[in-house]
Order: C-alpha cells, then structure tokens, then sequence
C-alpha cells in the first residue's frame, strides 16, 4: 500500500468517525444514554450519511474547484460506509432481540415494519458488497473498464437510494408523531429525532444530484439554496421542539 493509498485511508476513516462521533454525541445529548441500541442507531444514520457524501463530491467536485481533492476519498468513505451498514445490520439482526425480535424481519405488518424495510437494507448491502469487491484493484484490472465504471456509477446510487428509502419507511411514523406529539421519557425531548437529521441529509444528496442532471449552471445556483434550506429546516425543527406546549 503506498502513501497515497494510506491517506486516503486515514483521511476516510477521519471523516466517518467525525461524523460517527457526532451523531453519537446528539443521541446521548437526546436519551441521556448511550448504550449498543444507541450505537446502532449511530451506525445506520452514519451510513447513510457516507454514502451521501459519496455521491456528494462527485458533484461538488465538478461545480466548486475547492472539492477537488476530495475525488481520491471516495472509495474509502464509500466503504467504511458500508461496513457501518453491515454492522447495523447484524446488531438490529441478532445482538438486540430485547428491541427487534428475528422473526419480525421476515413478516410483512406494514410498510414501516418487518419485511420492506429489512428488504430494502439489505438490497442496500448486497449492492455495496458487490461494489467492495469490484474496487479491488485485482478485480478491476480483469473487468472491462466501461463495465466497471458503469457498476460503480449505477451502484452507490442505487445502493444509497435503497438505504435512504429503508430509513424513510422505518422512521416517518415516529418523525410525524414527534411533530405533532413530542417526546417524553428523554433527557432533552426537544431535540429532534437523530434519524431527522440523517434523513433530511439524504434527501439534500438526492436533491443536489437531481439539480445537476437538469443543468449545472442551475445546480451551482441551487445547491447553496437547498443548504440554506436544510439548516432552515434544522433550527425549525429545533425551534419547534422548544416552543411546542
């Protein structure tokens, strides 16, 4: 492995623990908790999150010439990404049956519950194995380089909208019921819910790469105003919480 190849390992790893640490530190902030469910949690937001900031560089890349050191890190955070999927997986799967009873993954209840939502992560993951394996540089000097290319630019994007519609169909029960109930029993109940903030940066990805495909020019110009709006939309919710009687 050469240097080069080091840091952007490090620069990766870096990055995701950043992001790790601070949904980490918001949950704890929230429940007053921290234990392997909350951890759990923080893997699959923190998943979603990398993955986004995959498909994010490309683009930023493209339209700001400041992100365009960032290319070299995609792999990297793409999967560390991934294996905080996996992890999530196998925690929600066999280590907390006090919360996820294993049956329940295999049974269709609704669509927020059971089987579409399991389906939908584990979609997700089998696309993003599939993609670890093929950033070998092994496998990549034997598959076709338009293949190949085309595998990865199709991949994590599917892979991403997969993961993104697996937290929307678990989590938009809870997020309305929190809107127009609040919480109780947390330590800071007018904090928004974790999966919020994760699920309003998918979201953001989804808008940012739409923006780009109908013109550049209009995404540059979009781009700031989507920012502007997500943090709008943070300080509201944040807002909301604390007035909310």
């Amino acid at each position: 492995m050469t240097k080069e190849h080091i840091k952007c390992w490090v620069v990766a790893l870096a990055t995701c623990t950043t992001v790790f640490i601070v949904f980490s530190v918001y949950l704890y902030l929230r429940r007053g908790y921290y234990d392997l469910y909350i951890i759990n949690k923080v893997l699959g937001s923190a998943s979603l999150v990398a993955l986004g900031l995959v498909l994010l560089i490309g683009p930023l890349s493209r339209l700001y010439q400041r992100f365009d050191h960032w290319l070299c890190y995609r792999k990297e955070i793409g999967i560390i990404g991934f294996l905080a999927a996996f992890a999530h997986m196998i925690i929600s799967l066999f280590l907390l049956p006090e919360k996820f009873k294993f049956i329940s993954f295999f049974t269709y209840t609704s669509l927020n519950r059971g089987l579409v939502p399991f389906l939908l992560g584990l979609a997700s993951i089998m696309i993003c194995i599939i993609l670890t394996i093929l950033s070998f540089e092994s496998i990549k000097r034997k598959t076709k380089t338009i293949a190949w290319w085309h595998w990865q630019y199709r991949g994590v994007r599917i892979a991403f909208l997969f993961l993104f519609l697996h937290l929307i169909f678990m989590k938009y029960p809870g997020w309305i019921d929190w809107y127009v109930k609040g919480s109780t029993g947390l330590a800071r109940p007018f904090m928004p819910p974790g999966s919020i903030i994760a699920g309003s940066i998918g979201l953001f990805v989804l808008l940012v790469r739409l923006a780009e495909v109908i013109d550049t020019k209009v995404a540059k110009i979009v781009i700031p105003v989507l920012l502007f709006f997500l943090i709008a939309f943070w300080l509201e919710s944040f807002a909301w919480g604390i007035l909310k009687p």
